[in-house]
């Protein structure tokens, strides 16, 4: 197993690479968050900059740019509107590959781990789910075993300080 992450957009490329090298198949979980998450946590933790307008950051890679708030809202639509584009392609790539690809949104995980764990192992992974999988889940994990409500509103409504 490896986790990769910042590789949005060359999901068609992974899997075009391991054809080619006569690897087998990756199974992709491709967990996605709402673009205002991503740019709330990163802003909350610093994370790195480039440039000094909108223009500064075509032709960069998306996943270590974030805007500044002196950038302004162009920058920011610009950041947003490529990470979604970059988002939808490796969608697109993932569904020509649908029993080594799934789409996990990062909110149903987050507040009902357990459900989303359970889809993963059931439709992507075909066996159940290991116990010490569900005890870690259970204990360690916001939302634990919970399957909808409460959490789920929770988790939806931090989206934007998380």
């Amino acid at each position: 197993a490896v986790k990769t992450i910042r590789l949005n957009g060359r999901l068609g490329a992974l899997y075009n690479v391991t054809e080619d090298l006569g690897l087998p198949k990756p199974v992709v979980l491709h967990i996605v968050r709402d673009p205002r998450g991503v740019y709330a946590s990163r802003k909350k933790v610093g994370g790195p900059t480039r440039g000094d307008d909108a223009d500064a950051v075509r032709g960069r890679d998306v996943n270590f740019w974030v805007p500044n708030a002196a950038m302004g809202s162009q920058a920011v639509k610009l950041w947003a509107s490529t990470l979604c584009v970059a988002t939808t392609r490796d969608r697109q790539a993932g569904r020509r590959h649908p029993d080594h690809y799934r789409l996990v949104n990062f909110t149903e995980l987050v507040s009902a781990p357990e459900r989303v764990i359970r889809g993963i192992y059931a439709h992507v992974l075909r066996r159940p789910v290991p116990q010490p999988v569900l005890d870690f889940i259970r204990a360690r994990m916001p939302g634990g075993n919970r399957t909808a409500g409460a959490a789920t509103a929770a988790a939806e409504d931090r989206w934007g300080t998380a």
